[in-house]
């Protein structure tokens, strides 16, 4: 498994590629980034195509991906630590641990707050038309 070196390619699923991921080892160097120190979060595309894309995230305590829409439906399963993830605008809150999956559709108003430093996998299917 290599490093994450940036800028990273990731893997071009319409390439009929395979790839794999230490998703830890990559946690663990996300949270080292610049960015991370600086935002308390970094991110990073692992593969995409025009149906899906997977990102993995790591947010340190305190730290919110504010509330958006995401282009299609969407999966969002924490790996690490403890969440909040909140919907209809701010109506709606599901506590995540490690192991949770929240599932949405697309065009739903959310937000991930990070109660404790944590690492989430998140799934975008693609955009209407594969656009």
């Amino acid at each position: 498994m290599e490093p994450l070196t940036r800028p990273f390619r990731p893997v071009d699923l319409d390439a009929k590629a395979i790839g794999s991921f230490d998703l830890n080892a990559l946690a663990e160097q996300l949270s080292k980034e610049p960015q991370f120190e600086e935002e308390g979060r970094a991110g990073v595309t692992l593969a995409r195509d025009a149906q899906v894309s997977v990102v993995l995230a790591a947010l340190r305590k305190g730290t919110e991906l504010r509330e958006h829409r995401a282009p299609a439906s969407a999966l969002v399963t924490l790996l690490s630590g403890r969440a909040t993830f909140v919907s209809e605008p701010g109506s709606k809150r599901t506590e995540m641990a490690p192991g949770t999956l929240v599932a949405f559709s697309a065009e739903l108003d959310h937000a991930l707050v990070a109660d404790e430093d944590c690492v989430c996998l998140i799934v975008i299917g693609g955009r209407a038309g594969g656009k």
